[in-house]
């Protein structure tokens, strides 16, 4: 049983699609399994003034990821036998993958970009280019936080007070940026705080059996953490690890690439004056342990086991 277990937008879907066409194999995908988080998206999902969309995406994220952890500790603890089981987790450059998951999940993500143009008084007209406006304010907002100096681990702690503060803007557009700040966090923790509380490992157990391709045991089964810059070669690393050399990646898709938005979010990243500052932040232990160092950003120290 292969389970494809990370942070998304790391060409999962195209490895999750590549391991199903093995004869007899068995396939789940999912983004969390940890008890924590399947807990805080129910919260989540009992939120009544949630959208229809995102209540049913969350919703049935929740159901099947529930079902993957409980099969996952019947073959850990013997309750279900003869089974071979294998989690593949994957890294990706943070900036690139908030940059992603922002366009991916814009539907969820839209009305918070409404309201940063409401408080500033900006049109919402039917030809979108507030959208384009919000989207290049919010990532030059978060340079701006993170130009104050921390990463943005620590950015992301930042009150709404302080943030409003900060940035000289109103209470409902800080709390748009402390929730924005939340998601440019994510990449960074996402092993800390859902990898190793599930797995019960850190990477830096891990042994690494090639460059940036790290493999650990789970109980009875096996687990390889490899980078999304490295596919497909990374894939074929741990396909002959595991005696099926002859499986190959068959494609690396970015399927956010083209959807709506995904210019605007491209050029916001790419032209924002804070740049700097963003790559400065972005330097955490997760970043130097995946060799994402930005130059010029290295002589941040590198404290505890994920920042």
């Amino acid at each position: 049983m292969f389970v494809v277990y990370q942070m998304g937008k790391v060409a999962s879907v195209a490895i999750a699609e590549t391991l199903a066409a093995i004869d007899g194999a068995e396939v789940e995908h999912c983004h969390y399994l940890s008890r924590a988080v399947i807990e805080a998206s129910l919260t989540k999902a009992l939120n009544p003034e949630l959208s229809e969309e995102t209540y049913w995406h969350t919703s049935r994220q929740v159901l099947k990821n529930l079902d993957v952890h409980r099969r996952i500790r019947q073959i850990e603890s013997g309750v279900e036998r003869d089974v071979d089981l294998c989690l593949i987790t994957l890294a990706r450059e943070p900036l690139a993958w908030t940059r992603s998951n922002l366009v991916q999940n814009l539907f969820e993500h839209e009305a918070v970009f409404r309201r940063i143009c409401q408080a500033q008084g900006v049109p919402i007209d039917e030809r979108g280019d507030w959208l384009g406006w919000a989207i290049a304010r919010t990532v030059d907002n978060i340079g701006r936080l993170c130009a104050a100096g921390g990463t943005i681990v620590q950015v992301a702690q930042r009150t709404p007070g302080q943030i409003r503060e900060r940035l000289m803007c109103g209470h409902d557009e800080a709390l748009a940026m402390n929730r924005m700040a939340g998601i440019f966090r994510r990449p960074h923790e996402w092993f800390a705080e859902e990898f190793q509380p599930f797995t019960g490992l850190s990477l830096d157990c891990l042994d690494e059996i090639g460059p940036q391709v790290r493999f650990g045991r789970m109980g009875p089964g096996s687990v390889y953490a490899i980078r999304h810059e490295d596919l497909p070669g990374s894939f074929d690393t741990v396909m002959n690890h595991m005696g099926l050399g002859h499986v190959r990646l068959t494609r690396v898709a970015n399927v956010s690439g083209d959807t709506s938005g995904a210019e605007a979010m491209r050029k916001a990243f790419a032209e924002t004056p804070f740049r700097a500052a963003l790559e400065a932040a972005s330097v955490t232990g997760y970043t130097r342990r995946f060799g994402y160092d930005y130059a010029g950003s290295c002589d941040q120290p590198l404290t505890g086991s994920n920042r």
